[in-house]
């Protein structure tokens, strides 16, 4: 019998083929992520109205920049904190909670994953892999944006958000309006505002 590939790898995008266990920069582009992001839904399509990771991904970057408006440098890393699910898809706490108790070294394992993946992510960008005090920044950019869409986009019956404890902490931020777009709109929407920040940093270090 002929050995063939796994069907799980390499995957599909819109760039082509990434192959997910040796990915390489030259695989991967903006409009690739752009165009992922854009088709996969925010809270596995349990929301009250569409939103893609694409424009939670816009609404993290949002964020970021009034929470930490002295390290504007940062802000392209809230834009891409979800560009490893154009490659893996948004796997949800409950659904990494359920295979844990089976698996339990999945959640190290995803997290290994998605870091990988983020590091060719940024070379294939040019940039540098973030230090801790920026990758927490974004972390708690990201934990207010959810607790947002919680309060805008969960039906009534989900209960309070969980995450009120960083809502608590960033009460002075004026919240972003939340809405739905096509996913044409929201790719070229997401696509625009990453490169945006990319050029400006280029700027800056000429």
């Amino acid at each position: 019998m002929s050995e063939r590939a796994s069907p799980i790898n390499p995957t599909a995008t819109a760039a082509g083929l990434v192959d997910l266990r040796a990915p390489e920069p030259g695989t991967i582009t903006l409009r690739a992520i752009a165009q992922g992001l854009s088709q996969i839904h925010r809270w596995a399509g349990a929301t009250i109205r569409p939103v893609s990771v694409a424009q939670h991904s816009l609404l993290v970057l949002e964020l970021y920049r009034r929470m930490y408006p002295t390290a504007p440098e940062g802000a392209v890393y809230a834009g891409l904190h979800d560009a490893h699910e154009y490659l893996i898809g948004d796997v949800t706490t409950p659904t990494l909670l359920l295979i844990s108790e089976g698996a339990p070294g999945a959640w190290g394992a995803l997290d290994a994953a998605k870091a990988r993946f983020d590091a060719v992510i940024f070379a294939a960008l040019g940039l540098p892999f973030p230090a801790a005090a920026l990758r927490g920044a974004v972390a708690e950019a990201d934990a207010l944006a959810a607790h947002l869409e919680w309060l805008k986009l969960m039906p009534t019956a989900c209960g309070p958000s969980p995450f009120a404890e960083v809502g608590a902490r960033w009460t002075r931020i004026l919240p972003p309006i939340i809405s739905s777009a096509p996913w044409p709109q929201a790719a070229e929407a997401f696509e625009a505002a990453i490169a945006a920040e990319l050029h400006r940093l280029n700027w800056e270090v000429v």
